[in-house]
């Protein structure tokens, strides 16, 4: 982006950002150096690469005991072969998919994890793996590289991506990964040192910042992002609200879907399976093996319906009409490989559809932006842009010799997230809110009806409830550090040593409006965390009351989210002598 600011600190300071794919995985970062316009660089060399690129497979190699051979280039046979592995080993792939978040299912044959082993164990040495390596580049390829680590080493900032939606669990999961993988030192410090950003989103500023978007850009411009990567399918749209510094805001709520191009493959094996069925390929090699040639070549040339194309079987050279296979090829008719593909680009387009009717001044036509490693793919490409752009959606992506760019697009953006801070308005994906009560109304014929569930107090009145507090409703603009307060709480404590609380923070998923009493829609809440804090700072000698008798504390506060972020935060506010005053809150997923 050419409005870039240059780096105010007086020292220097280093920002790596990693995007862990279910396929292909790459870093890039940025060194800020005070007075300097901050340049984004990428890691484009690793061990064991044959050829130098910015990304490596996403797969692992462990031993029959679970310990680690390999990440990445490291794990390929010529890799393997080299080393005097002599155990058993195992490929290990698709990590990623082990993070999705919860009550989210998928139809993927996932492999079993090395023995006494967690996700969370797995993706830390692939987490490890990939800061050893930024480190080493960083290294060797700037001529003051080892002095600059040897200053950031303990201040570096990392930017992690993740798939539309994924905020919350996942995050969380992937803090408790870095510090086991040794990129920080604890839990407090990767709260303090890692920041997340959608691939969308990250997707969108990359695009941005290239020759691929329009210039000048044109105040209101519209226009959808779709990253089709290996495990999913991205989708988000955004409006211009300034050009420079560039502001932008959601048009809709991100989508994401489990459609990505390892579910080309996962139809392809079936399809493979099914020609070579009861005969002598039919065993797990020989079906891996062909699925590999599909993989790298088929799928990647792909482009009509209306003409055979050939797999190579690696070793065969026979001809076998009734399966198909000629001098070593399987013979597959168009229409069979364009069945792989069917799925995913059904996704696409519905995807697609759900963001535009979330558009409600939609007029003329909203370009999308075609990204991702599956977005080289031409049919995909072809079929886009056949079905959306009689509709008003003209689909483009960066031409053939623009391969880097695509290879880091994720990555970068991350970057430009980081120094830019572009998107300044999100809207929320739900209601959020609270449980809470709420004084007693006599007149209140909802209340009359539940006077079951009055409580008595023995200062304040009675109170009803729980009922739902909505804090923020389901698509409500979020400003990007905009505070939203729940209302307000009491508590009463006789020692601050119990002067903690624990407070749900709650998902609306039924239709709209948010109802107000809790307990009789249960079913349509969905926890998404609690929120944790200490108030010991609140027990002052004001706050000190005598109630029949009895010291107590009665503590007065609420409870202050930042929702338009990439992540939930949040802190406590209170008053004191006329003073406003916050204190820390952890968001904690369970």
């Amino acid at each position: 982006m050419s409005d870039s600011p240059k780096h105010t600190g007086s020292h220097p300071e280093l920002v790596i950002a990693i995007d862990i794919g279910t396929t292909y995985s790459g870093v890039s970062y940025t060194i800020l150096r005070p007075g300097e316009v901050p340049d984004i660089g990428s890691v484009m060399e690793f061990s064991n690469q044959s050829l130098h690129q910015a990304k490596i497979p996403t797969v692992l190699c462990y031993d029959s005991n679970g310990k680690l051979l390999g990440v990445g280039p490291q794990t390929s046979d010529e890799a393997l072969e080299d080393t005097d592995v002599d155990a058993e080993w195992k490929r290990l792939k698709y990590i990623k998919m082990h993070f999705r978040p919860s009550g989210t299912s998928i139809d993927l044959e996932m492999d079993d994890l090395p023995p006494d082993m967690s996700a969370e164990d797995v993706m830390a040495d692939l987490m490890s793996y990939l800061y050893t390596e930024t480190l080493k580049y960083i290294e060797e390829h700037h001529a003051d590289g080892g002095i600059i680590l040897g200053q950031v080493r303990d201040r570096i900032q990392f930017v992690f991506t993740h798939p539309n939606g994924w905020a919350g669990m996942p995050q969380q999961r992937y803090r408790k990964c870095a510090v086991l993988g040794g990129l920080l030192k604890n839990d407090e410090e990767a709260r303090r040192r890692i920041r997340f950003v959608s691939e969308g989103e990250a997707s969108a500023l990359s695009c941005l910042s290239s020759k691929y978007a329009p210039s000048p850009l044109p105040f209101n411009y519209k226009f959808i992002v779709l990253d089709a990567g290996g495990g999913t399918l991205d989708v988000s749209g955004y409006r211009v609200v300034r050009s420079c510094p560039l502001e932008l805001e959601e048009i809709a709520v991100p989508d994401s879907r489990f459609a990505g191009s390892i579910f080309v493959n996962e139809k392809a094996r079936e399809i493979i399976e099914e020609c070579v069925q009861d005969s002598k390929f039919d065993d797990g090699e020989t079906v891996n093996n062909i699925l590999q040639e599909f993989e790298s070549k088929t799928k990647l040339s792909f482009d009509s319906a209306s003409r055979k194309y050939s797999i190579k079987i690696p070793g065969v050279r026979e001809t076998i009409k009734s399966l198909g296979i000629v001098n070593g090829c399987l013979k597959l008719p168009g229409e069979r490989i364009e069945e792989c593909f069917r799925f995913s680009i059904e996704n696409a387009i519905e995807s697609v559809s759900s963001v535009r009717d979330q558009v409600s001044d939609f007029s003329g036509d909203m370009p999308i932006w075609l990204v991702g490693g599956f977005g080289a793919s031409p049919w995909l490409f072809k079929q886009l842009k056949e079905k959306l752009g009689p509709k008003g959606f003209p689909v483009c992506k960066p031409d053939s010799n623009q391969r880097v760019f695509v290879a880091k697009v994720v990555a970068d953006g991350a970057i430009h997230f980081y120094i830019h801070k572009s998107v300044t308005t999100r809207l929320s994906p739900s209601s959020y809110g609270v449980r809470s009560s709420v004084p007693y109304r006599h007149y209140d014929e909802d209340h009359q009806r539940r006077k079951h569930l009055i409580k008595k107090h023995k200062k304040n009145g009675q109170y009803i409830g729980p009922t739902f507090s909505c804090i923020a409703k389901k698509n409500e603009k979020l400003s990007m550090g905009g505070g939203s307060s729940a209302c307000g709480y009491f508590r009463e404590v006789q020692t601050p040593l119990h002067a903690d609380i624990l407070s749900g923070l709650y998902a609306y998923e039924g239709e709209d409006p948010a109802p107000i009493w809790f307990d009789e829609n249960r079913d349509k809440f969905r926890k998404l965390c609690d929120i944790t804090a200490d108030l010991r700072e609140l027990c002052t000698p004001e706050s000190r009351v005598v109630v029949d008798g009895v010291g107590l504390w009665e503590l007065h506060y609420s409870i202050e989210l930042t929702l338009g972020s990439t992540e939930i935060e949040a802190r406590v506010k209170w008053e004191h002598e006329g003073e406003t005053k916050y204190s820390e809150a952890k968001v904690v997923y369970v």
